[in-house]
């Protein structure tokens, strides 16, 4: 089953069925009693090899013992043994890692305990030999009533719809109410996530909502028309109101069963709301109560102002008709605007139209066409400015004409529909959804330009502005400024992590770590070191920008040695940095990643000037990576009494060197003069010989006389 795609079929299974399903898994369950528990503690269970892992040394997560009908689209459910209280019933939902979860939820959902939403036990992080990876998973109190939408009908022993309103309908509000008053949504709101938490089907509650993006497991049914419009990874947090129009349209589902409506592709589906309005799709003219048509045109209102808000949804339980709250049509022009062949009237569904014939849109903006059809169809002069003025308002933003174009559709969609979310011809997000849809292309590697230039060319400033919430630009503009910069430690990868403050590093080589705290690094790159080529630097762009976003006032200047282009500082900006860490965080020893940034400090051997000194740390290098510690090899290699040392000695050779060269320039400067000198010298001494000899010779013939 596809995500999105949801259909009557596909989550109503026989009650033969279900029962059978449900006997097994509480057969499972019940295999894990006290004495397992105690099996646990003792490490038994791991003899007898069956997969499971403890956390914070109390839930037993056994991955062996698959809750199947528990899963969701971003997480699988298995059973989990509390082992401080036995009998107790809970699951786990192990999330994919490729999706970012809601964890900053957590402590706002720590200690409810409401019955109108599932139980939250606990969470954490826990390798799983399923998939060899860490991964988050949230622990809940177990279900064990089965699901809403398989019980809800019309057969004999099915909850009816006075049922479910006189019953459920009150829990659900409820638990709704509760979020509300924690400042969360839930966004999760769908009709294979309600369950019945006891047998007897007593107390209905709202299933999780933790374990993947906020809205992305959502059919696009369940979601309003803005939100349809968007990517799955980005449609964000929303509001109160998101959750009224996704429970109104799981309501909707069960009771009117409009099956001409289910047949319909999520594309149709969206653009047959923005046509007939989504009350009119889902419900049209099913045979429903006048109650609960009430009700869901109150919850399926497409105008957000006028969907019904925790004081009408309270009237209308306690029996009072709200029939003043009905939906009244979007404005509509005094004249139609023709579009790619087709009359429109509306100001959403003309943008919707535009950003579906994107190549074609720019016409209409260029030749004024939109502009006039706003100023005189409604009498909308500030609209209408504002559309005139596009085209110039983006010619500052990027010289590239097709640049400018798109910009300038973009801003134009938004002027006109200001609810719906930032649109480009590839992407359509909320900008609280940027985070979750960068993190999936990240951490898959995939190409991220399309998210790139919704923050390189100012589009989320211009969605505030269309929505005149201008406070929130300083982030929008810091976010870009982190984008602008290619150095490491910013990039796209800075984005990320700024976007989604709890986000993992999805760095290739820790990704499989689960890496949601920077004192958890060391240790993740400790095991990566056994697997990947250590001639690559442990600090990669992503790490670089995930230390950066969690502790930019402590490391900053570390990790600018790093980025150096000098191979010197930047070799030792990265011992530098983890040595500053292990000496703050631990581990105490790191072997194999202590041997991988031994391997790599040839240009911090070679920064001492002293060959002597370079042989002698290669000759103990070995010796001291071996001893596991990345702050002792810093110590060796950075060592203040050898750096003095060879600096002292660095500065006495140059002085012998300069005396040297001194002495050879002398030479070199005055040789003729020497030669000339040492003609003149060799000619004197010549004479002198000469007449020397000839004296000799004289004596020596006198001599020879006399005797």
């Amino acid at each position: 089953m596809q995500i999105g795609s949801l259909r009557r079929s596909d989550i109503i299974a026989s009650p033969v069925e279900n029962q059978a399903e449900a006997d097994e898994e509480n057969d499972a369950s019940a295999d894990i009693d006290a004495e397992e528990s105690s099996s646990v503690a003792k490490g038994i269970l791991k003899d007898m090899g069956r997969k499971y892992e403890l956390l914070h040394d109390r839930y037993c997560l056994f991955f062996d013992s698959p809750a199947s009908e528990l899963d969701t689209p971003t997480a699988k459910a298995y059973v989990v043994k509390d082992t401080k209280r036995a009998g107790r019933r809970l699951f786990a939902l192990l999330c994919d890692p490729k999706f970012m979860p809601r964890s900053s939820l957590i402590n706002s959902l720590r200690g409810m305990n409401n019955k109108g939403l599932m139980p939250y036990v606990d969470s954490g992080v826990v390798y799983c030999p399923n998939i060899k990876k860490k991964a988050m998973a949230f622990i809940y109190e177990r279900p064990m009533g089965g699901k809403l939408v398989d019980v809800f009908g019309r057969n004999e022993n099915s909850i009816t719809e006075n049922e479910f309103v006189n019953k459920y309908a009150r829990q659900l509000f409820t638990g709704l109410q509760e979020l509300v008053s924690r400042g969360v949504t839930h966004r999760s709101i769908r009709p294979d996530n309600i369950f019945f938490m006891d047998e007897a089907r007593n107390a209905i509650v709202l299933g999780d909502c933790l374990a993947g993006p906020p809205a992305y497991s959502q059919p696009g049914f369940c979601e309003t028309i803005e939100s349809m419009m968007c990517l799955p990874e980005a449609r964000g947090a929303g509001d109160f109101s998101n959750d009224i129009y996704s429970l109104g349209a799981t309501i909707a589902f069960l009771v009117a069963g409009n099956e001409e409506f289910e047949r319909l592709s999520e594309d149709e589906i969206l653009e047959e709301k923005v046509k007939k309005g989504s009350f009119n799709l889902m419900v049209g003219g099913e045979k429903v109560s006048l109650q609960m048509v009430e009700l869901l045109k109150g919850m399926l209102a497409d105008h957000t102002p006028q969907r019904w808000d925790a004081a009408s949804l309270e009237l209308w339980l306690a029996g009072k008709r709200l029939s003043h709250v009905n939906t009244v049509s979007e404005q509509r022009a005094q004249r139609s605007l023709v579009f790619c062949g087709k009359e429109y009237f509306t100001k959403k569904a003309l943008s919707y139209a535009m950003w579906k014939n994107w190549d074609k849109a720019y016409e209409i903006i260029e030749n004024g066409k939109l502009e006039v059809w706003v100023r005189r169809g409604f009498e909308d002069e500030v609209l209408a400015n504002a559309l005139l003025n596009v085209i110039s308002f983006v010619a500052d933003r990027t010289p590239n004409k097709k640049e400018q174009r798109d910009i300038a559709v973009s801003r134009s969609l938004s002027l006109l529909d200001p609810s719906a979310p930032i649109r480009t011809q590839t992407a359509s997000v909320y900008p609280d959804g940027l985070g979750s849809v960068l993190y999936n292309y990240l951490y898959s590697n995939k190409d991220t330009t399309n998210v790139a230039q919704i923050i390189k060319f100012a589009m989320v400033i211009d969605w505030l502005d269309a929505k005149d919430r201008h406070k929130q630009v300083p982030a929008a503009l810091q976010i870009k400024s982190h984008l602008m910069n290619q150095k490491k430690g910013y990039g796209i990868e800075r984005v990320l992590y700024e976007l989604i403050p709890d986000a993992p590093c999805v760095s290739p080589m820790v990704a499989d770590e689960y890496v949601d705290n920077y004192r958890l690094l060391l240790p993740a790159l400790d095991a990566a070191a056994k697997k990947v080529d250590m001639k690559n630097n442990p600090i990669d762009r992503h790490v670089a920008a995930f230390l950066l976003a969690r502790n930019e006032k402590k490391l900053k200047s570390n990790i600018e040695m790093v980025a150096s282009s000098n191979s010197s500082i930047s070799t030792a900006g990265l011992l530098k940095l983890l040595a500053d860490l292990q000496w703050n965080h631990g581990p105490e020893k790191l072997y194999a990643l202590t041997s991988w940034v031994g391997g790599l400090m040839s240009p911090v051997i070679k920064s001492y000037h002293s060959r002597q000194t370079q042989k002698k740390m290669e000759k103990e290098m070995p010796k001291i990576v071996r001893q596991g510690s990345l702050s002792g090899l810093y110590s060796y290699l950075d060592n203040h009494d050898s750096r003095v040392e060879d600096d002292r000695g660095f500065k006495k050779a140059k002085v012998e060197y300069r005396s040297c060269s001194d002495e050879l320039a002398d030479l070199e400067t005055n040789k003729a003069l020497r030669e000339k000198e040492a003609l003149l010298f060799g000619e004197q001494m010549a004479a002198v010989v000469a007449v020397f000899m000839m004296v000799l010779t004289a004596v020596i013939w006198v001599l020879a006389k006399v005797m």
